[in-house]
């Protein structure tokens, strides 16, 4: 009786995960397809040959696992007739999304108990950057779906050295690395992890060093057939150059997201006896929230902050390792009532908590974000007043009526790849249309009476100094992306 009432408590607990997750998911498939997503599609998932998607790796944007996954997902939906429009793209994000969730809370709930695994799933589902890259057509829930599995066959190779535990480790981290090499940080913290202060034998058995070995074997074997295109991609000057920012980007959204766990987490160490080796592995462990630091100073540009967010299955599963002596590891009806208390407590103000969070996304995207640099967590410009699709409707009426005013000159700042992808897939514009500066090639020169499409007035100013044209006249605005027709 006791263990029908448990799968129904769990059933009804993963049901309450995969509807808040659906829910946030549902209120961002549909917006429109912005600059790294169109990259993605355009540049490496439509490559002629599918196996030209692994040589393809020129930039970063190619998350090549990644791209493999959405490349098999457009061709099922070919070959079975679906309609591709812009959602359809993001399904399998959405999937890995619902996996990753899924993942969290009926894996974890094996090792630390059914109300810290939820509330780890919890806080990653109300996060402002799930709500974000759960639908994104890019690599990063994969890699945290692939990082969850594993932590889970880590804790199993652990217990049982089986070849199936140990196989499956190295896959996820081959599959993960080979979405994105930084994901290798993420498997140094599950390194981290494990680490055997108690019993320092452990540390010169192979139980422990496969941990830290399949994930530097799985990069050697996915990267080095890539290791000329892998140096020419480190010579990049990409990223931020304020490495405090990243930092406080970084940390701030984690905290905002899991600020209530961190609580119930100190609370439950201060509940818990701690051993000389307990409190040695608490601070070893502890060090996985440093594991981004180095990464973000060792070069002249930090990364992007968002290449850190595989990090966050790391961090939140240490969050409900310290959180099990409050929250207790047994279900609602074995669990004694201050366990209880702290279960409804904790949901009460994680709740609450997001949902503060979220009603001031503005000013924490404004506090803790570089200007002039992209919000990876808070409020990217693309989740609002974002039209690249009704932007390229009227280029094409432009176009039909007044052919003399193109081609259309696009500022980096209005995101031309995202134009370049409506104007090509659904309008055919001819590639005469577009002028812009790209990697290859800088703009030298726009004629009097051209078009152009910019950002904001501020834009629109550094383009007509360059071109030396002072008359500007507003077409239309569409928010983000402004057509104006420039002349002398």
């Amino acid at each position: 009786m006791t263990d029908q009432k448990n799968r129904k408590e769990n059933l009804f607990l993963l049901a309450a995960l995969l509807l808040a997750a659906l829910y946030f998911q549902l209120n961002n498939l549909f917006r429109p397809i912005w600059c790294d997503e169109a990259i993605t599609i355009t540049n490496f998932a439509l490559l002629p040959n599918v196996s030209d998607i692994y040589w393809a790796y020129i930039i970063p944007n190619n998350q090549i696992v990644y791209t493999f996954c959405l490349r098999f997902w457009m061709d099922f939906c070919e070959l079975t007739c679906l309609p591709m429009g812009d959602f359809m793209f993001r399904f399998p994000s959405v999937i890995f999304g619902l996996l990753s969730v899924s993942a969290m809370f009926l894996l974890w709930k094996r090792r630390l108990g059914t109300f810290p695994a939820f509330f780890a799933a919890l806080a990653l589902t109300l996060s402002m950057p799930f709500e974000i890259y759960s639908v994104a057509i890019r690599g990063y829930m994969l890699s945290i779906f692939l990082i969850v599995l594993g932590i889970h066959f880590a804790c199993r190779w652990r217990m049982h050295r089986t070849f199936v535990n140990a196989a499956g480790y190295f896959l996820c981290a081959l599959l993960a690395v080979g979405t994105m090499p930084s994901n290798l940080i993420a498997f140094s913290g599950i390194c981290l992890l494990f680490v055997p202060c108690g019993n320092f034998r452990e540390l010169r058995r192979w139980r422990f060093w496969w941990l830290s070995a399949a994930p530097l074997i799985a990069t050697a074997l996915f990267y080095l057939p890539l290791y000329d295109k892998v140096a020419n991609i480190l010579t990049l000057k990409e990223g931020w150059r304020s490495k405090e920012m990243v930092v406080a980007a970084l940390y701030g959204a984690f905290l905002l997201s899991a600020l209530p766990l961190l609580v119930a987490a100190i609370t439950g160490l201060r509940k818990s006896k701690q051993t000389k080796y307990s409190t040695l592995q608490l601070v070893v462990r502890c060090e996985v929230f440093l594991l981004p630091v180095p990464f973000i100073f060792i070069r002249e540009y930090a990364p992007f902050p968002r290449i850190f967010l595989s990090l966050w299955p790391v961090w939140m599963f240490l969050l409900a390792i310290m959180m099990r002596p409050v929250l207790s590891r047994a279900g609602w009806d074995s669990i004694k009532p201050t366990a209880r208390h702290a279960v409804v407590v904790l949901m009460f103000c994680l709740i609450l908590w997001t949902g503060m969070v979220k009603l001031a996304r503005d000013r924490w995207s404004d506090t803790l974000i570089e200007n002039g640099s992209l919000d990876d967590f808070y409020k990217p410009y693309y989740l609002e007043n974002f039209q690249p699709f009704a932007v390229t409707q009227k280029l094409k009426e432009l176009y039909k009526s007044n052919p003399e005013v193109f081609p259309v000159y696009l500022t980096f700042s209005s995101d031309p790849n995202s134009l370049l992808f409506y104007g090509s897939i659904y309008y055919q514009l001819p590639n005469t249309v577009w002028s812009w500066d790209n990697p290859k090639s800088k703009v030298d020169y726009l004629k009097p009476n051209s078009l152009a499409i910019v950002r904001n007035t501020d834009d629109l100013k550094k383009v007509q100094h360059r071109f030396k044209l002072p008359k500007a006249k507003l077409i239309r605005d569409f928010g983000k992306q402004q057509i104006y027709l420039l002349d002398k």
